[in-house]
């Protein structure tokens, strides 16, 4: 059912199951020898319209944190040139292979050292001329089998151009978003998320990040937050809390909360 002849010879524009295609966009359907599938969405950038740490991470910034389906789940650098791009996953292949020989999941360092060589791979494609980011996201998330709107491929298409659409106004002001404190990076990304057609509910990489403190937004400390606040001349509740917390008062509040408690 492919609506437009791809221009894009890499994953997944060249799949035999990439079963729509519009511009950038793709849709792919997943078959499972159980006669079950699911469908996949993939939007592909031009690398110089997105920033270099994004280039194969998507748990970078606060990427995980976008109004897309089940959130980002797969992010390559990737060529047409493909003879060029198999080179450098061959070797990367190599490596990987390797690393899975003299260490397990479990050592330390093995996840950092695995990242590594990723990384390193996407940044040797990104070199060459015409190089594309495709990031993509899968249907098949808890429930996602009892959602008919995820098997229809027009309906898919519609999550990848909300994504599309996020991808690239957070990347127009991720510098800006860095150096700002977490409530207002929080404030930024919400605005970007109201950008899209559907809503949908927080990924699980999200909710694992939330969980751990939400690490992928900015940690100032609590005094750079109040003097940034102060000097605008009106405190803003995370200043106010923080020096609620610094006082006599907060502290015997947390006291009598640890008595009731």
């Amino acid at each position: 059912m492919k609506t437009t002849k791809a221009k894009y010879n890499f994953y997944p524009f060249n799949h035999k199951h990439c079963e729509l295609i519009k511009d950038n966009k793709a849709v792919l359907q997943v078959n499972y020898g159980s006669g079950h599938s699911h469908l996949c969405g993939y939007v592909a950038l031009k690398k110089e319209k997105i920033p270099e740490e994004w280039w194969g991470s998507y748990d970078v910034d606060a990427l995980l944190y976008l109004n897309i389906h089940g959130g980002i789940t797969y992010c390559k650098v990737s060529n047409n040139n493909q003879s060029f791009e198999e080179k450098v996953m061959e070797k990367a292949n190599q490596q990987l292979e390797e690393l899975r020989k003299t260490k397990s999941l479990l050592d330390d360092g093995y996840l950092e050292e695995w990242k590594r060589i990723e990384k390193e791979s996407n940044l040797s494609i990104a070199k060459n001329k015409n190089s594309y980011v495709v990031f993509g996201f899968d249907c098949a998330h808890c429930d996602d089998e009892n959602d008919t709107r995820l098997k229809d491929l027009k309906y898919v298409m519609e999550l990848v151009e909300d994504m599309e659409i996020q991808l690239i106004a957070y990347s127009k002001v991720v510098h800006k978003w860095r150096k700002e404190t977490q409530e207002k990076q929080f404030q930024m990304i919400d605005e970007i998320n109201n950008l899209v057609k559907h809503k949908e509910e927080m990924g699980f990489g999200a909710m694992l990040d939330m969980l751990c403190g939400a690490k992928s937004f900015n940690t100032k400390k609590d005094e750079d937050i109040k003097r940034q606040s102060y000097k605008k001349g009106r405190p803003s509740r995370t200043a106010k809390a923080a020096e609620l917390l610094d006082s006599k008062e907060g502290t015997e509040k947390r006291k009598n909360n640890l008595e009731e408690a």
